[in-house]
């Protein structure tokens, strides 16, 4: 399920109806599947600067194991960090994004910035590793890796913040 930035695993209890967070983490979570034993789940999960690796966890508890190691050499490199940010619209509403920095960057120094909104409204940017896919033909990544400061508002409307933002938005 999205929840803000993030896309978590989450547990539904069939008889509350409720839902909880069965992960969290900086990883973003996809494809889980629960054993035939209902004893664990495998799902695959990424973090910015982390291709998709495949984790296993009991259900019990959220305590992941790596499986895979698909790409050992991008240990060494420098990635540019991704920060979750907000701020408030005019009228008060707080609006989130990310906001992605060179990988040496330095807060006394000013950076050129470029602005890649998302098409939305019903997705968002997120936590997790896109490389060059249909979410980011932009190379967020590389245009911080040459100096530039990369901001990816959440415009209202964004999927994972919950009903009402959506209600903001005309025709939603």
């Amino acid at each position: 399920a999205s929840h803000g930035e993030a896309v978590r695993v989450v547990r539904l209890d069939l008889s509350s109806g409720r839902s909880s967070a069965f992960t969290d983490g900086p990883l973003t979570y996809d494809s889980p599947d629960v054993a035939r034993s209902e004893s664990r789940i495998t799902f695959v999960a990424s973090s910015y600067g982390n291709p998709a690796e495949v984790y296993v966890t009991g259900l019990d508890a959220f305590e992941p194991t790596r499986l895979t190691d698909t790409n050992p050499e991008i240990g060494a490199l420098d990635f540019p960090t991704a920060e979750h940010i907000t701020w408030a619209a005019p009228d008060g509403a707080t609006i989130h994004g990310l906001l992605v920095k060179p990988p040496d960057f330095d807060p006394s120094r000013r950076y050129p910035m470029i602005t890649i909104p998302h098409g939305g409204p019903a997705s968002a940017v997120g936590e997790g590793f896109w490389g060059m896919t249909f979410y980011n033909p932009y190379r967020d990544d590389l245009l911080a890796a040459r100096g530039f400061l990369v901001l990816q508002p959440n415009p209202r409307g964004s999927g994972g913040f919950g009903y009402d933002p959506h209600v903001l938005v005309p025709g939603t």
